[in-house]
């Protein structure tokens, strides 16, 4: 493990980034990190071996003495969920948030309204807001939904999401899968922790993600999340299979909708 000097021996968050090969991302995360005026807070990179110059660029930037808190190991990993169960043993803070290479906080205040409610005790999960960003240049806020809709879909973006350190400890991601995450808050909500909406956008986060290109894959596993833990219905399998349907259909409509129809579409999908 490489990092600063760390004079909070107890942070308030660590924020948990995992990179892979992604040197140009992993330095726009760092810079959005370093920008935050929010005190305690420490940042820990996870790097999957990279062979991009991802650990030259973490040694350099640790070395520097100014910003928040910054540790690093790079070293191979399982996978991108084994790489998250990595940082979480290897955090220091309270609570975690997950901002991988690529992905940005929404803003220099960004994290101390959701600190705060976290904080404040009565929940185990804090969220907000997120922006997605699309390769075309443009974007799309993607407001939070209800944590009622989590049987269907993930109401709010991982990276806009603080998830108190004890809940992940005790139960860990899965590694098998690229929904994990998705099963792990749905585990969460059946076994009773409370979640806590807050108003404002937390992240700005890439679009292009792994659940993103493999939409079949991630929508059969949210499928099986709800049925093993004893969530399904009727209605809500024949919501899945239209949902299966979409996933199908959308990657070949993509690649030949004009421009102007897809920020459309975009904008309707976060909207409704």
């Amino acid at each position: 493990m490489q990092d600063t000097v760390v004079d909070d021996p107890r942070p308030r968050l660590t924020i948990v980034t995992v990179n892979r090969n992604m040197r140009d991302g992993l330095a726009r995360t760092i810079a959005s990190v370093r920008g935050q005026a929010c005190p305690g807070v420490e940042h820990l990179v996870v790097d999957g071996a990279s062979t991009d110059g991802s650990p030259a660029l973490l040694r350099e930037i640790a070395s520097d003495g100014t910003g928040p808190a910054l540790r690093w190991l790079s070293e191979p990993d399982g996978g991108i969920y084994d790489a998250m169960n990595k940082g979480v043993r290897l955090s220091r803070g309270a609570w975690l948030l997950f901002l991988n290479a690529g992905d940005v906080l929404a803003a220099t205040d960004a994290l101390a309204p959701a600190l705060a409610a976290a904080e404040a005790g009565g929940a185990g999960i804090v969220y907000g807001d997120a922006w997605i960003a699309y390769g075309d240049g443009s974007r799309a806020l993607r407001p939070a939904g209800p944590i009622e809709t989590i049987v269907r879909t993930m109401p709010f973006a991982h990276a806009a999401t603080l998830i108190r350190r004890d809940l992940l400890v005790e139960r860990p991601y899965a590694t098998d899968g690229q929904a994990c995450d998705y099963a792990f808050f749905l585990a969460c909500r059946s076994a009773g922790t409370a979640f806590r909406y807050v108003p404002g956008a937390i992240a700005t986060v890439e679009a292009g993600g792994v659940s993103d290109r493999r939409r079949v894959r991630s929508t059969l596993e949210r499928w099986h999340a709800v049925r093993s833990l004893g969530c399904g219905s009727p209605r809500l399998d024949v919501w899945y299979a239209a949902a299966l349907l979409r996933a199908a259909v959308a990657p070949p409509l993509a690649r030949i909708a004009p421009a102007p129809i897809l920020r459309r579409l975009r904008r309707a999908r976060f909207a409704g």
